[in-house]
């Protein structure tokens, strides 16, 4: 029983040991140190256990090798993870539980010795997981018997079995050892054992389909398919599908023959392609269809609008591969190609069987053109825009027949050395192939694979001028030379037709009309230069007409983009006549070159016409040779708008010459007077004479006139020591010589004085200062520009001032000003008598200081209209002022000095900052004073809204939820900021509702603290009547009046209204609304709807629900009903409730629109749509119309089954 024992031992130390010669057992300790007293017993226990060195380990197998439920050779592990195993033993209740890893193996270590049984546990979970994965547990069920020994390791394998096997079975087209495509919509059946049925299935598009299945119903690891299908041929006899027993699937296909013998196939017809394009569909083109030499019969005869033809017909399955040609008829309507020869391709389509059913390409038929048709269009163009127009009125024509052709063509070809060359007559017939009409050349039976070319050449004794381009290509260039239809060269054969049409106008819109070629016509441009004029002859003068200036330019110049071909001309004159022919511009003709000038050949267009400044251009059109045109006067201006014909010019000054004497009070002419006569100057000679030439027209004003009149001459002539002598003229006209006298008699004296005006400190001149004489502006002013009616300093600072003289000893007070400076001296007296000319009179400029800063309005912001001074602490007090804007902000322009700052506006009183109440500046220095703070004893801030109730607490309606009849007004006022002057104020609170815009008193009354003290600022007044406007929005003011305490004449009352506030009008619309399904408390209860909502308002407030109902009355139409009935709701209303009626009793409800309709209770216990409207005051459906709150959704009524 394992123990033991010593007796009859000595007291003293001893060491108990054991010693066990069998490795089953382990101790923590083999010995133990005792020391034992006299007659003393001791127990030494040793405690041992088990040795649990053995295991057992095994895997999961596929047992379809042998079927022996062993693991043999060449078997394959089950690879699946979790497959539970139970160890039981060597105990009856010991129990180790385990399961198989990912390779399907699985372990038991740290075994003690002993009987154990290795169990698979199956339940329903596993065996189902297993069977998705086609396999089962083929061992026995009670498990296997495992005897360990000490530090054994037993292995034990497990059986499974394959259930099914997964067959993947492919169908394609197939006749003998050619296979097609693969055939969708097949169905494969696959048979077992004893020919049972052991799967079936349609194939998916890829011609495949797959089938489980159950090997307990096969023998021999195989099944034999067969195939079906509808539309194909489909040979007797089944296919053999085999497996490996250790695999999960195979594949196979169909070993029979399946073929198509129907044939479906199209064939296209279409032009030959190119770089410039082709592949043009032959509709209409005649075809023929061939198998082998036969006919094919019932084939097509011709292909269709779209160019292509369809092939529908049966073959032998003996006949495959059966091949078919598609080729086009010997002979086609010349509607189709042009009436030019073609070669064309044929075709061959070959039905193997193979392919499935479905129409199959058969390729296109090809045509290449051998000869082309070139089509080439000639236009005049006269809207000056490059492009034809000829389909718009006014736009351009197409050239001419007979006499009115203006335009050649001439057809060439460019051989491959790139030569140009004329066809032969064998190669291509111009005389016969060449039609024209109208602008339209039409070249057949061209060889379409020449590099053909057309050149444009002017017609005999056409006057017109080509415009580019002059030679088009049909092979190249497509874009540039508009090649269109087809093309001719190595890019051609695709079209029988070829049009050139560079020219189509296609912007700003497609015109569509093809154009090639253009030209515009040309035209003579002449005329004379000259001029009426006057000379200085003996001691008078003699006029000329006409007469001839050298160095006078004419000139046209096309105007872009109105002008497709004009070209630049001009002539100058000349100081002599050009005697020898062809010394011209104009050529041949000799003209007189210093006043006639030739433009030959002038396109037509638009042209500027450019004449000598203050020259004009006139024409004659009648005039029969160039010397009539002198004298024309057709409108000409500064252009040939268009140029459509030829034209002569008279070119001519568009001034007038003025000439004349100026005499003395002696009667003798007075030499160095300055004549001027509207603006343009002239100086008098030795004898008093002028000529003035180029004097344009102006308006003038004569005395006694209300306006100045057009068509005069103001005349001028000034004299040192004279004021000028002035008179208004009448304009004679353009190129028109006037004599005018002058008489300077009854001329006043006068005096000049003249300075410098320089800046303090640089001494640098002063520009821009105004001069003036005893406060006005000196006799020469200026009398036009930015000056005008000023004479002020040049940019050297000087100034020269005339006057009328005065007396002898007389003197004048010289003064000057400019904005932003002040000068020094103020005034400087200068002599005024008659001729003085005094020099020396010079001023000294100081810039202003500027004073700035801002004014704060009561309450903070900034105060507009305020008007701050400064005033100078000099005898004089001098005051500069400037007014606050919108930003508060000012400044002020001031000389250097010292001054007093002061503010003012209506009903305010300011605080200046202390340190700036007196302020010093000096030139150019700009001080800030800071910001002047504005007051007043008026209302600010004011603030009105309209109070509610207070809730009763009587459990009913919240009348807090409703206004009350006041309105709470509040506003800020400190009567201590009155100005001096005035008694205390009053403050009157007025309203104005809108009607009539008028402003009422309100009584207002003080609001109380708890404490019974007025709250300052702060009132309550009576909301005005509904009927005056008091329900809408309407504004508050507080107007502020106090007495002088002294009363002015007339009396000037303390007045101020403020800034108004805006009471807003009460908006009773319904907020927060929900709408729920409930039941009375009845017995049986009836079903309700309930309806509630927020909203404040007044006793004028009215509601009423809403709802939208699917009404079977009609037709189910959605419709919104007044559910609420014809009286609204009171204005403390906030719930309802709806009864819904019986079943079969229908009720009458009135639509918003006011139409009744019938509803019932199945209509209401669909799904619904509710709404509360509100109304403020009376009814109107253009001024107050019921508002609609948002609307809540409930659901229908659910089914009570």
């Amino acid at each position: 029983g394992g123990q033991y024992s010593f007796a009859g031992l000595a007291a003293g130390d001893y060491t108990v040991s054991i010693a066990v010669e069998s490795d089953a057992y382990v101790f923590d300790s083999m010995s133990e140190d005792v020391a034992l007293g006299d007659d003393e017993s001791r127990i030494v226990n040793f405690e041992g256990a088990h040795a649990r060195t053995a295991s057992v380990s095994g895997m999961v197998f596929l047992d379809e090798a042998a079927k022996n439920d062993m693991y043999d050779e060449g078997e394959h592990p089950l690879a699946h993870a979790g497959i539970p195993v139970a160890l039981v033993g060597p105990g009856v209740n010991e129990q180790r539980l385990g399961a198989t890893d990912a390779t399907g193996a699985f372990s038991f270590e740290g075994l003690q010795a002993g009987p154990y049984q290795l169990v698979v546990l199956i339940n329903a979970t596993v065996a189902a997981a297993l069977a998705a994965n086609d396999v089962a547990y083929g061992g026995p069920g009670e498990g296997y018997s495992v005897a360990l020994g000490v530090g054994e390791a037993a292995a034990q394998n497990v059986p499974f079995d394959i259930t099914h096997t997964t067959v993947s079975f492919t169908v394609s087209l197939r006749h003998g050892d050619e296979t097609g495509d693969a055939l969708s919509g097949a169905t494969v059946t696959l048979e077992g054992a004893a020919g049972a049925t052991v799967g079936s299935g349609e194939t998916g598009e890829d011609g495949s389909v797959t089938l489980k299945v159950r090997r307990d119903r096969t023998e021999g690891n195989m099944v034999k398919a067969g195939v079906a299908v509808e539309g194909y041929d489909v040979a007797d006899g089944m296919t053999d599908v085999s497996w490996d027993p250790q695999m999960f699937a195979t594949a196979a296909g169909n070993a029979n023959d399946i073929v198509n013998l129907n044939v479906d196939a199209t064939v296209s017809g279409a032009t030959v392609t190119t770089d410039y394009g082709g592949g043009d569909a032959l509709a209409g083109w005649a075809i023929g269809v061939m198998h082998g030499e036969d006919a094919v019969e019932g084939a097509p005869e011709m292909l269709g609008d779209d160019g292509m033809a369809a092939l529908e017909t049966t073959v032998e399955k003996g006949d495959l591969p059966a091949t078919f040609t598609f080729a086009l008829a010997e002979d086609q309507d010349d509607e189709l190609d042009g009436g030019e020869a073609y070669e064309g391709s044929s075709v061959e389509y070959t039905h193997t069987g193979l392919s499935l059913a479905g129409t199959m390409d058969a390729g296109t038929i090809e045509v290449a053109y051998s000869t082309q048709t070139l089509k080439v269009y000639v236009h005049q163009e006269r809207d000056q825009v490059m492009g034809y127009t000829g389909n718009v009125l006014g736009g351009d024509v197409r050239d001419g027949n007979g006499d009115a052709k203006m335009v050649d063509l001439t057809v060439r070809y460019i051989d491959d050395s790139g030569r140009s060359r004329s066809f032969t007559k064998a190669l291509w017939d111009a005389a016969k192939m060449t039609k024209y009409s109208a602008g339209v050349h039409t070249f057949s039976g061209l060889p379409a694979d020449k590099n053909v070319v057309v050149q444009a050449a002017k017609a005999a004794d056409a006057s017109i001028k080509l415009l580019d381009p002059d030679e088009l290509a049909a092979y190249t260039g497509m874009d540039a030379n508009g090649i269109t239809g087809g093309a001719f060269g190595a890019m051609g054969g695709f079209s029988s037709m070829v049009e050139l049409c560079p020219l189509q106008a296609t912007a700003p819109q497609d015109h569509d009309e093809c154009a090639s070629f253009a030209y515009v016509t040309t035209h003579t441009v002449e005329g004379l230069i000259w001029k009426k004029g006057v000379m200085r002859k003996g001691d008078d003068f003699e006029e000329m007409d006409p007469t001839f200036v050298a160095g006078q330019t004419v000139s046209i110049t096309p105007v872009e983009g109105e002008n497709l071909a004009g070209e630049m001309a001009s002539h100058t004159t000349t100081e002599k006549a050009v005697k020898g022919a062809g010394e011209t511009s104009a050529g041949n003709e000799v003209l007189d070159e210093t006043h006639q000038f030739r433009f030959e050949g002038t396109a037509s267009g638009v042209y500027t016409v450019g004449v000598p400044d203050g020259w004009r251009a006139r024409t004659n059109a009648d005039a029969a040779d160039l010397m009539a045109i002198k004298g024309a006067d057709g409108m000409v201006g500064n252009a040939l708008d268009p140029l459509l014909g030829d034209v002569r010019l008279d070119v001519t000054p568009a001034t007038a010459t003025l000439y004349g004497r100026v005499k003395g009070t002696d009667g003798f002419g007075v030499a160095d007077v300055t004549v001027t006569a509207n603006g343009v100057s002239a100086t008098t000679d030795a004898g008093g004479r002028y000529i003035i030439e180029g004097i344009p027209t102006a308006s003038h004003k004569r005395s006694g006139e209300s306006r100045a009149m057009p068509d005069r001459i103001k005349v001028d002539a000034s004299v040192s020591g004279n004021n000028p002598a002035s008179s208004i003229e009448d304009y004679a006209g353009d190129n028109t010589v006037t004599r005018h006298d002058i008489d300077l008699t009854a001329v006043t004296m006068t005096a000049s004085v003249s300075g410098t005006v320089r800046a303090s400190g640089t001494n640098a001149p002063v520009a821009g200062v105004e001069v003036m004489i005893d406060g006005e502006p000196p006799a020469n002013a200026a009398t036009s520009g930015a000056n005008k009616g000023k004479l002020v300093t040049g940019a050297d600072g000087t100034y020269t001032a005339e006057f009328e003289a005065q007396d002898l000893g007389a003197t004048v007070e010289v003064s000057v000003k400019k904005a932003g400076m002040s000068f020094v001296p103020g005034v400087i007296q200068a002599p005024a008598h008659a001729g003085s000319a005094a020099t020396g009179f010079d001023f000294t400029g100081f810039v202003h200081a500027s004073i700035t800063g801002r004014v704060r309005a009561p309450g903070g912001g900034p105060l507009s209209g305020v008007e701050v001074k400064a005033t100078a602490t000099t005898a004089d007090a001098a005051e500069y002022a400037d007014t606050t804007g919108m930003n508060g902000g000012f400044a002020i322009s001031v000389p250097y000095g010292s001054y007093t700052i002061t503010a003012s506006k209506g009903n305010y009183t300011f605080n200046i900052p202390a340190a700036h109440a007196t302020t010093a500046v000096a030139p150019g220095q700009n001080v800030n004073i800071g910001t002047i703070e504005g007051m007043t004893a008026g209302a600010l801030n004011v603030r009105a809204a309209r109070v509610r109730n207070e809730d009763a607490d009587d459990g009913g309606f919240d009348e807090s939820q409703s206004w009350g009849t006041t309105i709470s007004v509040m506003y800020t006022a400190d009567p201590e900021n009155m100005p001096d002057g005035f008694a205390a104020p009053t403050y009157t609170v007025q309203t104005n509702t809108g009607a009539q815009g008028a402003w009422t008193g309100a009584t207002a009354t003080a609001v109380t603290d708890e404490a019974g003290e007025n709250v300052p600022g702060s009132f309550t007044i009576p909301t005005p009547a509904a009927a005056d406007g008091g329900d809408g929005e309407f504004m508050v003011r507080v107007v502020t009046a106090a007495d002088e305490t002294t009363v002015s004449t007339p009396p000037a009352p303390y007045a101020d209204t403020s800034a108004t506030a805006t009471v807003a009008a009460i908006d009773p619309s319904a907020s927060g609304v929900t709408a729920t399904r409930g039941a009375t408390d009845a017995d049986p209860p009836v079903d309700t709807l309930g309806v509630s909502w927020s909203a404040v308002t007044n006793t004028n407030s009215t509601f009423r629900v809403v709802i939208q109902v699917s009404a079977s009355g009609v037709g189910n139409a959605n419709v919104w009903f007044v559910a609420s009935g014809a009286t609204a709701l009171g204005s403390d209303v906030r719930e309802w409730r709806l009864e819904l009626p019986a079943a079969g009793t229908p009720v009458s409800w009135t639509s918003v629109d006011g139409t009744a309709v019938n509803v019932t209770r199945a209509d209401l216990e669909k799904a619904l749509t509710v709404a509360v409207e509100s109304l403020q005051g009376t009814f109107d459906a253009d001024d107050n119309p019921w508002t609609r709150s948002t609307t809540v959704s409930v659901a229908a009524k659910p089914d009570d089954g």
